[in-house]
Formats: structure tokens, C-alpha cells, sequence
């Protein structure tokens, strides 16, 4: 059986803030009629921080 799919339109700067690449997945959860949660279907590695030496 084959879900249905829809594409969803991110602006431009809210893309870019969560490094969202084009099709990548994306899993809803609806919490209720007001709240949906967005998650990405494959968790991304955490981006390190660069230490500064002193």
C-alpha cells in the first residue's frame, strides 16, 4: 500500500536555519488541532564547535 505524500514550501531563511536540503524526509506528528511537529526522518550528526586557544 502507498502513502500519500505532500510538499511543503519552507521560506528561504528558515531553510537555511535548520540546513534543511532539498528532498530531504521529514516526519509530522500531530499533537493536536493547533500544534504540528516537524522532525527530519534521518536525525543529522551534530555540528561540533571549533575551540579558541587563548
Amino acid at each position: 500500500m502507498r502513502r500519500k505524500s505532500y510538499c511543503v514550501n519552507f521560506p528561504v531563511t528558515l531553510a537555511e536555519a535548520l540546513g534543511v536540503v532539498k528532498g530531504e524526509d521529514f516526519e509530522w506528528t500531530v499533537e493536536d488541532k493547533n500544534t504540528v511537529v516537524l522532525t527530519r526522518a534521518k536525525a543529522r550528526p551534530t555540528r561540533k564547535l571549533k575551540s579558541v586557544s587563548r
